[in-house]
């Protein structure tokens, strides 16, 4: 898992970086983001109210409902964090 402190994560991410760090919190492996996960990356991403943005997160991309976000659903889940990024930056 990539090491950065929470002043590092403030710089502009690429789609890319954002998904490879959602990826990276899959903590146990199986292959989708459960809420705690996606709370845990949002925090790692420099939310200050990581629940939230979870929350809000999931209900924007896990399409089937069936409370995970998998990797067909990820690009749902990144459109979200790049909105939360860019407003942080105004």
């Amino acid at each position: 898992m990539r090491k950065m402190s929470r002043a590092s994560s403030r710089l502009q991410l690429s789609r890319e970086d954002i998904k490879e760090i959602f990826r990276e919190h899959d903590i146990d492996g199986d292959g989708r983001l459960s809420m705690n996960e996606v709370m845990k990356a949002f925090g790692f991403l420099g939310s200050i109210l990581p629940f939230y943005k979870a929350h809000y997160g999931m209900a924007h991309a896990d399409a089937d409902n069936d409370g995970y976000i998998i990797e067909d659903e990820l690009d749902k889940l990144v459109d979200y964090a790049e909105k939360f990024q860019h407003k942080r930056q105004c």
